[in-house]
């Protein structure tokens, strides 16, 4: 009989999600599934090639001497933030540079070899494929009919006061800010202008008769528990849209309203029936029958 292939989950130590991933799917099937922390990939040994016809190929020794290769992996769940600097010895500036942006393009190169086993797939950054920040979600949920948070762009601080004025202290949208600074060093803050709308033609007919902040988890073309189908369906187009498999979009309250305020390619997971459903999704791609589950288009 052939040995089960592996989950591999692409996450951090700190991230909850990851583990909860990892038990849901362990109590379901006795497929191997393992996090790999950038770090454990970072200290490996790589056999990586690509051919003319631009196929890759990859075997990887892990630092316990164990061998992984791609026919070994089943599907992978990227939740990577950030790329590791690769260790060199006594590097000059310009190399650590360089050597950064050759693991970088090693990691994208081995996921994309895997093409459809990979969820949430890897760009040149080799981070997901999704929008670059928070309010170009917003705006890619826009254009798909969700009705969205407005949010404004301020490229410095000096900027921030008269729009906290306008429209009362913005809530800020972006991983920088701290929760009471407005803005951080030079990179552009995103903020919540409640009288400013970024997604002309949104549609906002839908009412609230929930909770005031609500989540869809979306997995492959599953959305968990929507408000209504014309959500549930509106989420699952966005995540298309963005090239991803899996994400979590958020509700709140406005006006009776309800808006979509933030969307996460790496969700928590602790919602009634998430991490089941993610890890049904792995699953289904790991055993063969999953291919295309978060096709792109």
């Amino acid at each position: 009989m052939t040995a089960a292939r592996s989950i591999l989950l692409l996450g951090h130590p700190y991230d909850p999600g990851t583990r909860r991933l990892r038990s849901e799917i362990r109590s379901r099937s006795s497929c191997p599934v393992m996090i790999a922390p950038p770090e454990l990939l970072a200290a490996a040994g790589w056999r990586h090639h690509v051919d003319a016809a631009g196929r890759a190929r990859t075997q990887l020794r892990l630092p316990n001497g164990h061998w992984l290769t791609d026919e070994d992996v089943g599907c992978v769940v990227n939740r990577w933030d950030y790329l590791p600097a690769p260790r060199l010895r006594n590097p000059t500036p310009r190399d650590a540079e360089y050597g950064a942006l050759e693991f970088q393009a090693l990691i994208a190169s081995w996921l994309a070899g895997l093409a459809d086993r990979v969820l949430n797939p890897v760009g040149g950054h080799a981070i997901d494929v999704g929008p670059r920040s928070p309010r170009a979600w917003l705006a890619l949920a826009g254009r798909a009919g969700l009705p969205v948070a407005p949010s404004a762009l301020a490229t410095a601080a000096r900027w921030l006061p008269a729009a906290m004025a306008a429209g009362g202290r913005p809530r800020p949208l972006g991983p920088y800010t701290p929760p009471d600074t407005a803005a951080s060093g030079r990179i552009p803050v995103e903020v919540g202008r409640p009288e400013t709308d970024i997604t002309a033609g949104a549609r906002t007919e839908w009412s609230v008769a929930a909770a005031p902040e609500e989540e869809v988890l979306v997995a492959g073309r599953r959305a968990v528990d929507p408000p209504t189908a014309a959500i549930g369906d509106a989420c699952i187009e966005v995540t298309a849209r963005a090239g991803c498999a899996i994400a979590a979009f958020h509700f709140e309250r406005a006006d009776g309203r309800r808006r979509l305020c933030r969307v996460t390619t790496r969700p928590a997971l602790t919602g009634r029936g998430h991490a089941a459903a993610v890890a049904e999704l792995c699953l289904t791609v790991a055993s063969g029958a999953g291919a295309g589950a978060g096709a792109r288009r």
